[in-house]
């Protein structure tokens, strides 16, 4: 039966507790480094120290971003321990390459989160477009100054997901209107199976929107996710979906990979698939200090 291992996360997220999986009478052990949580409630709750845990568990969810570090991480997974990371901002790609190099030889797992691959939509669109031939995203918000790397984080997740072959060519502008910071940025980029993908991001919109568009097999489908709703043209089918709010997508995510650790089928977002978005994120921000216009 799979030992559990939680850090929870400093702030609030509501009925995470309460919330977390219980199947085949799992015990889960928890560190609350912020005192914030009641996990003696729960029967099947035990509280310990954070260096403790990665000892005593097969699968470790760090959820508070002070311990997604490379020293705790490393001596996770020089403990066999599976990982699911909240975050890889503090690892450098070094760091990542390491451990994920740490993790074969240990023959563990590492998960990060990553919400947007969990949305009904995605899986809506990983389901009906295997084989995309063109990818249009559109971003627009109506915060200027808002720092557009989240958003374009997000769309790159899912694109590299539909299309993991190599990225031949990338060509990216920018620039600003209203502000120092970047208002606005297109990316395109060329696949080497013939896929291409392009990409627009804003904040100098009228109002809030996020889109993405594929063409496939002379069809356009449109998915809007502010409007929840994807609409296959010519067909004119529209496909609804429910969104989830981030603590339920945090539960979906915990239970699908204890579900994936238990059949040993690792089909959740990697480590090794994060450090190609951080990668080409890099090399799109590189290119927009090069080529973005200020007006």
């Amino acid at each position: 039966m799979l030992k559990p291992g939680i850090i929870l996360p400093p702030q609030s997220t509501k009925h995470l507790i309460g919330k977390l999986p219980d199947k085949k009478k799992l015990h889960w052990y928890v560190f609350d480094n912020h005192q914030k949580w009641d996990a003696s409630e729960h029967a099947h709750f035990s509280l310990y120290e954070s260096d403790v845990i990665p000892l005593i568990s097969d699968v470790l969810f760090v959820l508070d971003p002070e311990f997604c570090h490379f020293e705790y991480l490393t001596f996770a997974i020089r403990n066999s321990c599976h990982l699911f990371i909240e975050t890889i901002d503090q690892l450098t790609i070094t760091q990542q390459q390491q451990l994920i190099e740490l993790a074969h030889e240990a023959g563990t797992q590492i998960v990060v989160r990553a919400d947007q691959l969990y949305l009904p939509l995605t899986k809506q669109l990983f389901q009906l477009n295997q084989f995309p031939r063109m990818v249009k995203s559109e971003y627009a918000s109506t915060r200027s100054n808002e720092d557009l790397s989240t958003h374009i984080r997000c769309f790159i997740r899912i694109i590299l997901k539909l299309n993991p072959t190599e990225i031949t060519e990338m060509a990216v502008a920018g620039g600003n209107f209203l502000s120092i910071s970047t208002d606005f940025v297109d990316i395109h980029l060329d696949f080497a199976d013939g896929m291409v993908a392009s990409m627009n991001f804003s904040n100098l919109a009228s109002a809030e929107s996020s889109r993405l568009l594929v063409f496939r097999n002379g069809g356009l489908m449109d998915a809007n996710f502010s409007a929840n709703h994807l609409e296959l043209i010519p067909e004119n089918r529209t496909f609804s979906f429910s969104g989830s709010d981030a603590n339920e997508l945090l539960i979906q995510q915990i239970d699908n990979f204890l579900v994936s650790i238990d059949n040993m089928d690792f089909s959740t977002h990697s480590l090794e698939e994060e450090k190609e978005v951080v990668f080409l994120l890099d090399r799109i921000k590189e290119q927009l200090r090069l080529k973005s216009v200020s007006i």
